[in-house]
């Protein structure tokens, strides 16, 4: 009788700290520069960051027995 109230407690308490912690987060600022740098990074290596790209939806045959590298 006293398990199961105790397990389900266990149970919900830590995705409930979670949560909290991330909904009760504010960066601080040495965080806020390593963002910063890390999306200039990122912006530096992919410059058509703000371009969006069509993606192919077709079909086709592929077969992974006999694909080459080119392929894959």
């Amino acid at each position: 009788m006293v398990l199961i109230p105790l397990l389900l407690v266990l149970t919900i308490s830590e995705p409930m700290w979670r949560w909290w912690k991330i909904k009760n987060w504010t960066p601080s600022p040495s965080d806020l520069r390593r963002l910063d740098s890390l999306a200039i990074a990122w912006r530096a290596v992919i410059p058509d960051t703000g371009k969006l790209v069509a993606a192919k939806n077709e079909r086709f045959v592929f077969d992974p027995n006999t694909a080459s590298e080119e392929e894959f």
